[in-house]
């Protein structure tokens, strides 16, 4: 079996975002796996908070701890570790820390036994990116580049990594076989074109079970199907209509593909059959030559939408959110208020709808136009990423 296999738990979670404001967060860069920070508060209350591993538990990176909202700054605290202190190079222990108010924080093995900390000068920021063709491809040396930014900076900051994208949980295991070593570890999983959400906490993938049943509202998946049903009947025996596998489907998400000329039959069959069940269906459409792949989604669904749940539930603003993206079901992520990136190597369909928007969204190539809305990287998949961010003022 696979090393990274995740392992699932069918348990909603709700998790607050350290960045937010009236919240102070602190990062610790060492080789172990827990520890605690404790210490007094501005208004002479003293508090003793956990620390716990950021990068999915793997010695050698990040703890985190966040401070409670209830505890006012200024802060002084000391760290308490809980492992093997034959560890090489750790942060002073017992020495006074002095954090002057809310922010992220770092401390490390450079930080002398007494330091006045200062809050991180760079925002924090949500990176929700599409896999496949952006995240992952060809260039594995690029999506380690990707990676090592966020293990070095992004996540001091207190910035949020979310996968989106169209592959099941089962094809997204089988990419952490091949590709996880080159991987940054996500705070989020969005799959099935928005129809899951996983939350990654101490390296376990939990399902936000109050997403799930958002998406019930309106949703027939017996309509759906019938639709498909009663467009193989109206197209005939030599129809290219079919269903995807098994695999890509669920029960909020039906995958089916056909050729382009199929294309207007499919939906309107699929349209009327959820019209006559009173329910509503998000169509998104894909391409791939003269094949067209439909994957019918319950009006909640989708990955924009999926998007802005986890924008709210973490509370990260759309200034400092960024879409990332290289086909055409990245479209709608894309379309939003948020800024976004369109990597180099973006497929027809995209770039089609980009072609189309020309006039109604801000779309540069350089930084001097800043702040961007869309940012069209010259850099194929991940290296297109960094380089967005980068121009976008996100960068080291």
């Amino acid at each position: 079996p696979c090393p990274r296999r995740c392992a699932l738990q069918a348990e909603s979670v709700k998790l607050a975002a350290a960045h937010m404001s009236q919240c102070a967060c602190v990062f610790v860069r060492v080789p172990w796996n827990s520890g605690r920070l404790r210490g007094s508060c501005g208004d002479g209350s003293s508090l003793e908070v956990p620390l716990r591993p950021v990068y999915a538990g793997v010695p050698g990176y990040w703890l985190k701890a966040s401070l409670p909202d209830t505890a006012p700054p200024p802060y002084t605290l000391e760290m308490v570790a809980e492992a093997d202190l034959m560890s090489p190079r750790p942060p002073p222990l017992n020495a006074q820390f002095a954090l002057p108010g809310y922010g992220c924080y770092q401390i490390s093995h450079a930080c002398s036994s007494s330091s006045s900390l200062s809050p991180e000068p760079k925002p924090a920021f949500c990176l929700v990116s599409d896999l496949d063709g952006t995240m992952v491809g060809s260039d594995d040396g690029g999506t380690a580049q990707l990676r090592d930014f966020w293990t070095e900076a992004a996540i001091p900051r207190g910035s949020l990594l979310v996968y989106n994208t169209g592959r099941s949980m089962f094809l997204y295991e089988k990419l952490l076989c091949e590709k996880g070593a080159h991987m940054a570890v996500p705070d989020v999983l969005i799959t099935g074109v928005g129809t899951r959400i996983h939350h990654v906490v101490d390296g376990q993938y939990i399902e936000d079970e109050e997403w799930t049943a958002n998406l019930d509202e309106n949703w027939s998946l017996d309509a759906a199907k019938a639709g498909v049903s009663n467009a193989i009947t109206s197209l005939g025996a030599s129809s290219k209509l079919k269903y995807r596998p098994e695999f890509d489907q669920n029960m909020h998400k039906v995958t089916i593909e056909m050729h382009v000329d199929e294309m207007n039959t499919v939906l309107e069959c699929v349209n009327s059959s959820m019209s006559a069940a009173a329910a509503a269906a998000n169509i998104i459409t894909s391409w791939h030559g003269d094949i067209r792949v439909l994957d019918i989604l319950p009006k909640n669904g989708g990955k924009r939408n999926a998007m802005e749940y986890v924008q709210r539930k973490y509370g990260f603003t759309d200034d400092v959110t960024i879409a990332a993206g290289d086909s055409g079901n990245d479209v709608l992520m894309l379309a939003g208020t948020t800024r976004g990136i369109v990597v180099g190597n973006a497929m027809a369909d995209l770039r089609a709808w980009l072609e189309s928007e020309l006039p109604t969204i801000q779309l540069v190539a350089d930084a001097e136009r800043a702040p961007l809305r869309v940012y069209v990287a010259s850099a194929s998949e991940a290296r297109g990423v960094l380089e967005g961010l980068n121009a976008m003022g996100f960068g080291k």
